[in-house]
C-alpha cells in the first residue's frame, strides 16, 4: 500500500500537514492521549537534539502526509564522556497505513543518517502495545532494540506533601551563579549514564535547544559556598503539548466528582476530553554523590513555587532503581512505566557501556 508514497526529509513548509498527522494518530491505553506540538513542529524537535532528521512519507496521489519519523542527535555523557549520538522519536503512522511496509521505509530512509555500528536511543511507554509490538517484530531490515534500563516518570501533586523538613536551603539561580553552576554540572553529569550535555550561558538565550528555559526557573543547593544540588523547572506547553482525547466511560463519569475532590484535598485533576494536560517538568536534576537528601530539598522548594504559581502538577523521571528514588519520600504521587532502548542496524551495543553508572533520561527532552 506504500508505494504511492515519496520518502523525503521534511521541510518547514511541512508544518500543517505535520501538526495534522500528529493530531490524528492518538496513543490508546486506558487513556486515550495525543502528543502534539502546536504551533510549530520544529520547535518541539528542536528541545530533543541539536540536529534533527525528520523523515516523512508523503502521498504522491493526495500530497498528505501518511507517516513520520525523526531521529535527533544531541550530546550525552556516555562512560564520562561527551559522543553525540541520536535519540529516536514521533513515529507516526496514518490508521490507514499501519500494517503496511511504509514503516520500514521510514526506518530504511533514516539509516542513512547513523551508522550501523552507532546506536541511538529512544523510550517506549507501557502502554503503548503498538510500538512494543514493532519493537519484538524482528521484521526484516528494522533496526535491533536492545533494552537498556527502565525510565519511571512520576506526576508529583503541588498542593502538599508530607516529606520531612528539609536538610538542606534552597534558593534560586542568579545571573552570578552560571560559573558555579557549570563547574557543579561538568564534574558530576559525566558520572550518570545518557546525561545531555548543557550549556548554562545559552540559557535565555534564542538557542532553540533551550526554548522557554529560563534562570530564575533553576534551583540550587549550596554548601559552604559550593552548588551541590541543581533542578530545573520547565513548562513547555507553548510548543509541546499532551491532550487528553478520551477516557473509558466509567472515568469519564467519575472524572467531576474525582476533580471537586482534588480541589479540596490535592491530587491530579483530569482534564476534560480534547483539552490539554497542565504540568511542569522538573529537568537537569543533579546533586552531589546521589545524596537523596539534597533532591528532597529541591523538590519541596519546587513544590511549593509551583503551588504559588497555580500549577497543580510537576512531573520528575529517574532510572528504575535510581540512588535518587528516596527523595520521593512523602510526596503524592503517580508512577508510568517506560522501557529504554538502545536501536542499532549493528550488534549488540550494551557491552561497550559502563553498567555501574546509573542511567539518566531527561524527560523534558524525549
Amino acid at each position: 500500500m506504500s508505494s504511492g508514497h515519496h520518502i523525503r526529509l521534511a521541510t518547514e513548509a511541512d508544518n500543517q500537514a505535520l501538526l495534522a498527522l500528529l493530531d490524528s494518530t492518538p496513543q490508546q491505553g486506558l487513556v486515550t492521549l495525543n502528543f502534539e506540538r502546536h504551533p510549530d513542529f520544529f520547535h518541539g524537535s528542536a528541545v530533543v537534539g541539536q540536529q534533527s532528521y525528520v523523515v516523512v512519507a508523503e502521498s504522491r496521489e493526495t500530497g498528505a502526509l501518511d507517516g513520520v519519523s525523526s531521529l535527533s542527535f544531541r550530546e550525552v555523557f556516555i562512560n564520562g564522556r561527551p559522543r553525540r549520538i541520536g535519540y529516536a522519536n514521533d513515529l507516526r503512522i496514518s490508521n490507514h497505513y499501519r500494517g503496511s511496509r511504509l514503516l520500514l521505509k521510514l526506518f530504511r530512509h533514516s539509516r542513512q543518517f547513523q551508522p550501523d555500528d552507532e546506536f541511538s536511543q529512544t523510550v517506549i511507554l507501557d502502554e503503548n502495545a503498538a510500538s512494543l509490538g514493532t519493537v519484538a517484530s524482528g521484521r526484516g531490515g528494522m533496526p535491533h532494540y536492545y533494552p537498556y534500563g527502565r525510565l519511571n516518570t512520576y506526576l508529583i501533586a503541588t498542593a502538599y506533601d508530607f516529606s520531612s523538613r528539609p536538610q538542606y536551603g534552597v534558593s534560586q539561580a542568579r545571573p552570578n551563579d552560571v560559573p558555579a553552576m557549570q563547574a557543579f554540572f561538568d564534574q558530576q553529569a559525566p558520572k550518570r549514564q545518557f546525561y545531555p550535555l548543557y550549556h548554562f550561558d545559552r540559557v535565555g538565550s534564542d538557542d532553540p535547544y533551550y526554548r522557554d528555559i529560563r534562570l530564575k526557573d533553576f534551583f540550587l543547593v549550596r554548601e559552604r559556598g559550593q552548588v551541590i544540588g541543581i533542578c530545573g523547572l520547565w513548562k513547555q506547553k507553548a510548543f509541546k503539548q499532551t491532550k487528553v482525547v478520551d477516557y473509558p466511560r466509567w472515568m469519564h463519569w467519575l472524572r467531576p466528582l474525582y476533580n471537586l475532590w482534588c480541589s479540596v484535598a490535592g491530587g491530579f485533576p483530569l482534564p476534560a476530553r480534547g483539552q490539554v494536560a497542565e504540568y511542569v517538568n522538573l529537568h537537569s536534576v543533579l546533586v552531589r554523590d546521589e545524596e537523596p537528601a539534597i533532591l528532597n530539598s529541591l523538590l519541596q522548594a519546587a513544590r511549593r513555587e509551583l503551588r504559588q504559581r497555580g500549577e497543580a502538577t510537576m512531573v520528575l523521571a529517574l532510572s528504575q532503581g535510581d540512588p535518587l528514588e528516596p527523595a520521593l519520600k512523602g510526596f503524592v504521587r503517580r508512577r508510568m512505566g517506560s522501557q529504554h532502548f538502545l536501536v542499532s542496524h549493528g550488534p549488540d551495543c550494551r557491552a561497550q557501556l559502563n553498567a555501574g553508572l546509573p542511567l539518566y533520561l531527561e524527560v523534558a527532552r524525549l
